[in-house]
């Protein structure tokens, strides 16, 4: 017997408020690693104090 997915669903109901929330967190994980890329295409590193002009935590 073939199950459509109207059968389906009937079955097993989605919860849209999970859902939503996976799909959030998997697409900030893709912007993160898309600005990953750009920065190591850019030659840019996160930490502020590699940045030309500051100084670390340490104060050295």
């Amino acid at each position: 017997m073939t199950t459509t997915l109207k059968d389906f669903l009937a079955e097993h109901p989605v919860d849209r408020k999970r859902v939503e929330a996976h799909k959030e967190r998997v697409l900030a994980e893709v912007r993160a690693y898309r600005l990953r890329e750009l920065r190591e295409q850019a030659g840019l590193s996160e930490g502020c104090a590699d940045r030309p002009g500051r100084s670390s935590s340490t104060g050295s």
